[in-house]
């Protein structure tokens, strides 16, 4: 696994989409576009209550999956590669 600078990383998703590899809890690999850019995120309803209901985890990082359109994490420690060329 790669070491992060994790708040490169959050910078680079809110400027743009990027693309991430990692390891999925179940061992498969799987690469990502994502991004936590607020112009191509859905609109919230209720967002905060939502988040305040669950638990941040500061072992992983939500993102918005923009092939799924859907959110989806992953956890910083199962980061194989990270890259911005994909930013918009």
């Amino acid at each position: 696994m790669m070491e992060l600078d994790k708040d490169n990383v959050m910078s680079a998703l809110k400027n743009g989409v990027c693309k991430v590899t990692f390891t999925k809890a179940n061992g498969e690999d799987r690469l990502m576009h994502c991004t936590l850019n607020e112009s191509i995120l859905p609109q919230q309803t209720d967002i905060e209550e939502h988040i305040q209901k669950k638990k941040p985890n500061p072992n992983a990082v939500a993102v918005w999956d923009t092939d799924k359109g859907a959110w989806r994490s992953f956890r910083w420690d199962s980061v194989k590669e990270f890259s911005t060329e994909f930013n918009l």
